[in-house]
């Protein structure tokens, strides 16, 4: 059974149906992109309370502000997070994805990977789940390091400025993640060489423009260096 909220403006948000309650999973809720993302489900968790590795990030996340604080943003990235520690959450999003026609997810625009286990859970997801692609952006490196190496579809970028960031190096030779991430607050700061991502770039906000006017992160191949202008 499937149950829509109303529209946020550039936020749709659909109730999809999965679990049971008996097994304490009565759904989650996965996003159709955002001002941002095209062409992609998006998944989120609660901003930091679920972001064990951030650091200074905690004082201009840009999931303090904007739509991710609207209620209905809240109340379905707690609701996630229930879901998230459902010992079924793979299987139950494993039901959900049976319901969606776009193979490609994204994997925390707000919170990140809260737990091991929880980490585990989203490998096999992918590993069930070969024609999709998954990306995370994240600073819980630690768990990556335990997790042993993800699926060639669960593409991992790591990213600096949180207390972990000295794993990066050892995580990238081993080919658990697949490059770096930083976050500056103009562009003039951009490191040399490093990709800017076009989302964040003045002029191109609020075009959708990651999956439609560029799919760099999204590429399993290669190693990324990407850059993002504070917003």
């Amino acid at each position: 059974m499937s149950k829509k909220a109303g529209p946020t403006r550039g936020l749709a948000l659909a109730w999809v149906g999965c679990g049971s309650k008996r097994r304490g999973g009565e759904g989650m809720i996965l996003g159709r992109g955002n001002w941002k993302i095209s062409g992609a489900l998006v998944f989120n968790l609660p901003q930091g309370y679920t972001c064990p590795g951030a650091g200074a990030c905690r004082r201009y996340c840009y999931a303090k502000h904007g739509l991710f604080k609207t209620k209905q943003a809240m109340l379905a990235a707690w609701k996630n997070y229930e879901s998230a520690k459902d010992p079924a959450f793979a299987e139950n999003m494993l039901t959900a994805l049976k319901h969606r026609r776009l193979k490609r997810l994204r994997i925390h625009a707000s919170g990140d990977f809260f737990s091991l286990e929880y980490l585990q859970a989203w490998y096999r997801v992918a590993r069930a789940r070969e024609d999709m692609i998954f990306l995370a952006y994240t600073k819980s490196l630690p768990f990556i390091m335990e997790g042993g190496e993800p699926p060639y579809n669960f593409i991992i970028l790591a990213s600096l400025g949180g207390k972990y960031d000295n794993l990066a190096p050892e995580l990238e030779a081993k080919g658990y993640i697949r490059g770096l991430t930083v976050v500056i607050p103009d562009i003039s700061q951009a490191p040399r060489g490093w990709y800017v991502c076009p989302a964040t770039i003045p002029g191109l906000k609020h075009r959708k423009a990651c999956g439609r006017l560029c799919d760099y992160c999204w590429r399993p191949q290669g190693s990324k260096r990407v850059v993002f202008i504070q917003h």
